[in-house]
């Protein structure tokens, strides 16, 4: 069920490039509203019912939270401009390819092992994924930073997604998130501030949009996968993010006309199926692990 509720935030998260896209307010602006709407709802909640657990938070845990935080904005910024020089297919696509970053990172830093057949989950979605970049349709003027950007995305949230497997070993889903959000806010904040971007002069059709942004694909999305990071393993949890641009790609064919070919089509059937082996086969080893961790309150 876990499993289920983990790819269930694909969904979610999904429709974080169809917002972007739909929005003309300034990229980084959106992704600091975005944020701020999201620490705005959760830090009351967690002082409020979650004091004695925030009193017992140590400086590692703290600093560990505020740097996820700090590499989540990171992350926002990279994923919100890239669609302006990209397809959403493209976009969407790259950043997922995080994965391979998360697993990078456990193999080199934290001896986290993975067997053949989770590789070969992965790099049959990953396939997938390429093909689905392959026929996205249409092209922008500067397909080259818009996908770079993407894959620094995907960096930025591998390290997020590290950090908060460590943090949600022993804080709570609704602490850590108020945290992590908070400081993702405040990090878009001071790049505003140096990048000369406005705080306001917005009309409301773009704070709507950033508010949707923040119940739908931060809450649905972000949150979701915050909360997974204590069950199961970081590499299952960046796998079921591959299926975002499955359904963004979608919604972007219908919404703004990029049409999938038949390229496409067998891309996302590539995708799934690999999630599919990778839950199946892959990850036996890893949940065993996770369900013997400790695990405080949501």
């Amino acid at each position: 069920m876990k499993k289920i509720i983990i790819l269930a935030g694909a969904i979610g998260l999904s429709f974080s490039a169809i917002f972007v896209r739909l929005a003309n307010a300034n990229s980084v602006a959106l992704a600091f509203y975005r944020m701020f709407f999201a620490a705005a709802l959760l830090v009351p909640v967690a002082l409020w019912k979650h004091k004695e657990e925030i009193k017992h938070i140590t400086g590692k845990q703290w600093l560990l939270c505020a740097v996820s935080g700090i590499f989540l904005g990171f992350h926002f910024t990279c994923f919100f401009e890239s669609l302006d020089y990209t397809t959403i297919a493209s976009t969407t696509v790259l950043v997922d390819t995080e994965v391979f970053f998360v697993t990078l990172i456990g193999c080199l830093f934290e001896k986290e092992k993975i067997t053949l057949q989770g590789i070969i989950g992965i790099l049959l979605a990953f396939s997938g994924s390429l093909i689905i970049t392959l026929g996205a349709a249409g092209e922008s003027s500067n397909m080259v930073l818009g996908d770079a950007l993407a894959l620094i995305g995907a960096v930025f949230i591998a390290i997020h997604v590290r950090m908060g497997k460590h943090c949600r070993t022993n804080i709570s889903t609704t602490v850590y998130t108020a945290i992590v959000y908070f400081f993702a806010a405040v990090c878009l904040g001071v790049e505003m501030m140096l990048r000369g971007i406005s705080f306001g002069g917005y009309d409301s059709y773009n704070y709507l949009l950033a508010l949707g942004l923040t119940v739908f694909c931060t809450f649905l999305g972000h949150s979701i996968f915050n909360w997974g990071l204590k069950y199961e393993k970081a590499t299952f949890v960046s796998m079921a993010k591959l299926l975002e641009p499955v359904f963004a790609s979608a919604m972007g064919a219908v919404l703004f006309r990029e049409i999938p070919d038949v390229r496409m089509a067998i891309g996302c059937v590539l995708v799934i199926a690999g999630i599919v082996y990778y839950i199946l086969r892959g990850n036996k080893e890893e949940s065993v692990s996770a369900s013997g961790q400790v695990r405080s309150g949501e």
